[in-house]
């Protein structure tokens, strides 16, 4: 007390002095802290803004200024920055003034207006998601809310709209959901292993394809690592190639190996591993694709060991397979071929057919596959017919030395049916066509014998006639009456009588001369028919056997060998004769007709006919007539091949020969022979 009334009075009023003004420089920084802010006190009941209106209004989320009324106890609304009209569709000067309750009325907002409370009582800001349901929208919408106090004595409501954030949300989380079903499902019906590993190579997850596949169930496996159920062998490949494979691309080459099973019995399988990693683009873990390959390894053991077996047939073969591409390059060859004509393989595959076949010329071979008449005569007709058998034709060998092949050809389809290729199979008939042509010559002779007894009637009527002239002309000289004109037409009689003989024995010398080479003209057939049975007149007579001839006019010319096909007609009425010869009926006739045919797509043909009313032939017989290799025991003369070798004649011609027989009736051979114009 004393202290006090000591203290001199000019000394407190500086004192009180001082305080005043300390205290309106608190006052003064205070405001000027608050103008900086964007905001100045002008009353008691609100807010203006003095800075960053701009900035406020422009903000995307929602921004609501209130303070709180003692009076009406409720939250009335300041201001409101133009994102509120936007998402609220208000007007902001509008609810300037009223209850913040006032645009969110409906019950559903309560929870709002409890926040609103908690954060002017306590002063501790609030965050929180709400859905809330707007005057003008029934539909739900939600917001992210934010609500802060500040020290005005205002407070702030900021929200951002987050109605399609939640749809999103909502259809990302049923995707995932979906994604998951689904894939959980995979893992029990797909057919392949899987299964997922860390980076260390422990094992998180497999499907029961590959529980199966090693015994194990997903408990055991999860506590096992990869190496455990790998073959030891493969351990190395795979620590140090996988991962450097997964590192550069993300995943692996397919590879093969072997997995242990839980009974130690190991398997082959096909797998391929991937590289799985986080939004970060961190690796996380392996996922691996396994295929059990047992059955397809075993599968293709089998097509090797099959293949190899086929591949030792087709060079065991005796015979010469030759695999021709539709364009008519070689596409394999066996032994047997590279035997017969002394190539080596390099020398024919991949190379057009004509380096075997001489006659082909490649130069004519383009998208029809055929333009030469030669490649026309084989491959057309396979291609339509599919196959081929009989086929004579001339190999080249190496040395260019001619070998002839019989040819027996097919088709190659694919899966559509279509050509493809052609496989073919050449045998070498060289000593077997010198064996046939011994036998066309027996038979030619055996042809001959037949026709030896009409030759000899043939020559005794010029010779007959030569003999009377010269005893007539000897008579005249004995009794002195020869006379120089009749001796010169007795002398030209005896020359045309011998050159009657010498076209027989021309005839008969052509007839019997080797056929091995043929020479093709222009031939009548009406001259061949009457020729052939010029020499059985006299045999059928004695046998009373009556030959009808029915030739058109005006036939066309075939081109062929007169010898040949004389030869073809002489087989056909002996055996027609023969047949007669058996039968018991009283009238025998053999029926020899000759014709123009059209029948075969508008080709023209000479068309031959030799029927006989005699006893036909045998199922047995008939079945093998044709046969060249079928000797059918006949009770005649001859080697039994006649049949046989005309339809040789009429092949080698081009042309086609069938019969028909029948039972007591008698049988019919028909001769097409085609006309080349």
């Amino acid at each position: 007390m004393n202290f006090i009334i000591n203290i001199p009075i000019e000394f407190l009023i500086l004192c009180v002095c001082t305080g005043i003004l300390c205290l309106l420089g608190l006052i003064y920084i205070y405001r000027k802290h608050l103008k900086k802010n964007g905001l100045q006190i002008v009353s008691k009941n609100g807010l203006t803004f003095t800075n960053h209106l701009e900035l406020f209004d422009n903000l995307l989320s929602g921004l609501i200024v209130f303070y709180h009324d003692k009076k009406q106890d409720n939250f009335i609304i300041s201001r409101v920055n133009a994102s509120v009209e936007r998402i609220d569709q208000i007007n902001g000067k509008n609810v300037v003034g009223t209850k913040l309750s006032s645009i969110y009325p409906f019950s559903n907002n309560n929870e709002l207006m409890d926040m609103c409370y908690q954060v002017w009582e306590t002063g501790v800001s609030e965050h929180k998601e709400l859905c809330i349901q707007s005057s003008d929208d029934t539909s739900l919408r939600y917001r992210d809310y934010y609500i802060y106090k500040l020290t005005s004595g205002h407070a702030v409501v900021m929200f951002r709209e987050i109605s399609q954030n939640k749809r999103l949300e909502k259809a990302l989380q049923e995707g995932q959901k979906k994604w998951k079903e689904t894939y959980h499902r995979l893992k029990q019906i797909m057919p392949a292993g899987m299964i997922s590993c860390d980076l260390d190579g422990r094992i998180v997850e497999s499907n029961v394809s590959f529980q199966k596949m090693l015994g194990y169930n997903e408990k055991e496996l999860s506590q096992m690592t990869h190496m455990e159920i790998t073959g030891e062998e493969w351990h190395n490949f795979e620590a140090q190639y996988i991962p450097k494979q997964l590192e550069n691309k993300g995943q692996s080459e397919v590879y093969h190996k072997k997995y242990i099973r839980k009974d130690n019995t190991s398997f082959k399988a096909e797998i391929q591993t991937y590289l799985i990693k986080d939004d970060n683009d961190k690796p996380v873990s392996m996922w691996s694709i396994i295929q059990d390959i047992t059955e397809r390894e075993q599968i293709l053991e089998s097509l090797h060991e099959s293949r190899a077996y086929i591949e030792n047939i087709l060079t065991s073969m005796i015979d010469a397979l030759i695999v021709i591409n539709l364009d008519l390059t070689i596409q394999k060859v066996n032994r047997a071929l590279i035997e017969l004509t002394d190539f080596e393989e390099i020398d024919l595959i991949g190379n057009h057919i004509s380096v075997l076949m001489k006659s082909v010329d490649k130069e004519d071979v383009i998208q029809d596959h055929i333009k030469t008449p030669w490649l026309n005569t084989l491959f057309s007709k396979l291609i339509q017919t599919k196959t081929l058998k009989n086929f004579e034709m001339i190999f080249s060998c190496k040395s260019g030395d001619p070998i002839p092949v019989n040819f027996f050809g097919s088709t190659m389809m694919d899966n559509n049916d279509e050509v493809v290729g052609f496989l073919g199979i050449a045998r070498n008939i060289k000593d077997e066509k010198a064996r046939r042509e011994r036998l066309v010559q027996a038979e030619k002779f055996a042809a001959l014998g037949e026709v030896i007894p009409g030759v000899g009637h043939e020559l005794s009527q010029p010779l007959n006639v030569i003999k009377i002239i010269n005893q007539s002309l000897l008579r005249d000289i004995e009794k002195d009456r020869f006379h120089m004109e009749d001796l010169q037409q007795d002398l030209n009689s005896v020359i045309d009588e011998v050159n009657k003989m010498s076209e027989i024995i021309d005839h008969m010398r052509i007839f019997a001369r080797s056929s091995q080479n043929m020479q093709k003209m222009p031939v009548d057939m009406k001259t061949v028919i009457k020729a052939a049975l010029r020499f059985f007149s006299q045999q059928l007579k004695n046998r009373t056997i009556e030959a009808k001839l029915d030739i058109q006019s005006n036939l066309p010319l075939v081109t062929a060998d007169p010898a040949r096909l004389e030869q073809m007609m002489v087989n056909l009425i002996t055996n027609a004769r023969d047949s007669l010869e058996r039968s018991e009926k009283t009238e025998k006739i053999i029926h020899i007709k000759c014709y123009r045919s059209n029948e075969d797509n508008d080709a023209v043909f000479v068309a031959i006919e030799v029927s006989d009313n005699g006893k036909g032939l045998t199922e047995k017989l008939a079945k093998f007539i044709f046969d060249p290799h079928f000797t059918p025991g006949t009770p005649w003369n001859g080697t039994g091949m006649g049949i046989a070798i005309s339809k040789k004649i009429v092949e080698e011609h081009e042309g086609r020969i069938s019969m028909q027989n029948k039972k007591d009736e008698g049988t019919k051979f028909t001769i097409l022979l085609p006309v080349k114009e």
